[in-house]
């Protein structure tokens, strides 16, 4: 559990980099066992994939690392709602556009491009058919913020009850000496016979400010 967690949410680099190159290949491969029910998979279904991909990844980053900070910090709803119809719009035309005039025509040129194209049918269904692991990415993103932030609120309070504790720990040890203090003038001038019992206390006082507070 602790290496999984570790693997999750370290900042290291190489450690980052196979988080995301592990999520993409885990991704691409599903898709294949997916469309794989349907059509029988060849390599120029493969191809056709690897040349989208990069695009797909490409929007999925700039939604992660450009839109949620940024909209996030000036919550500008409408700019955000732009930003989202304009990538919408994106897959899916821009995408079919892509793959059928683009890419096909290269990798299957005996292959006949459907007259419906453009769709709405069909592009609802391009976008859907991406939108789904962008939405996984950008979920998984947020949750890992979240559970980020909700440590660093838990160590930064862990912090200020440390200080406050300290901050309480040398207000008290010169006010407890001080008036033990006083309290031992007070009694050596009276030359009573408390005078070695208040020492002795004096002593445990200081030995248990000294050695014992210290701990948890």
């Amino acid at each position: 559990m602790k290496f999984i967690d570790a693997f999750i949410y370290s900042d290291n680099k190489g450690i980052r980099i196979s988080r995301h190159v592990l999520f993409w290949t885990t991704d691409f491969l599903s898709y294949l066992v997916v469309i794989s029910a349907n059509i029988q998979i060849s390599a120029a279904i493969i191809l056709g994939l690897l040349t989208r991909f990069p695009l797909v990844i490409g929007i999925t980053y700039f939604i992660l690392y450009y839109l949620i900070p940024k909209y996030s910090i000036h919550r500008n709803r409408w700019g955000l709602a732009l930003w989202i119809l304009a990538i919408l719009v994106f897959i899916g035309v821009g995408l079919r556009y892509y793959r059928l005039y683009i890419i096909t025509p290269i990798l299957e040129p005996e292959s006949v491009i459907p007259s419906d194209v453009f769709a709405f049918s069909r592009i609802l269904g391009e976008i859907f058919s991406w939108m789904a692991v962008m939405c996984m990415a950008i979920a998984i993103k947020l949750i890992k913020t979240k559970n980020k932030l909700q440590q660093q609120n838990e160590e930064l309070l862990t912090e200020k009850r440390n200080a406050e504790l300290s901050f309480l720990k040398a207000q008290m040890h010169p006010h407890f000496l001080f008036n033990t203090l006083n309290t031992l003038y007070s009694e050596a001038i009276k030359t009573g016979s408390r005078s070695e019992q208040i020492v002795l206390r004096l002593s445990n006082l200081m030995r248990f400010i000294l050695e014992e507070c210290n701990k948890p």
